[in-house]
């Protein structure tokens, strides 16, 4: 197994839409945002899981006030054998289908231990 902790700052972090072969699960260790999968989004709190099957789309946004932390899993014995696919676009805005090329980098820090 490959886990670590991610952490996204106060309203603005994020991790852009991407894709990778391994299923992935996230636990929320606090903080508040949403994550989604597939197109479907998931308001997550501390507290929340969230299992996201291999090679589905999905990213996280911080939505709160205070830093999202969440603690990921990937079923794989190093974290380099995750492969990042990010999406050639994202969406702008959930209520409106409007899309713009990905200009960014994700913003957030990640720590990752290897078992």
């Amino acid at each position: 197994m490959s886990a670590g902790v991610a952490v996204c700052p106060a309203n603005t972090g994020y991790l852009a839409h991407h894709r990778h072969t391994q299923s992935e699960i996230y636990y929320i260790i606090s903080g508040k945002g949403e994550v989604t999968v597939e197109g479907t989004v998931h308001a997550v709190t501390g507290g929340s899981t969230v299992f996201i099957p291999g090679d589905a789309e999905h990213g996280i946004k911080n939505t709160g006030e205070q830093e999202l932390k969440w603690f990921y899993v990937f079923p794989t014995a190093s974290f380099g054998d995750i492969e990042y696919k990010f999406s050639e676009v994202e969406k702008v805005d959930e209520r409106v289908d409007e899309f713009v090329p990905r200009k960014e980098p994700p913003v957030l820090k990640i720590y990752g231990w290897d078992a």
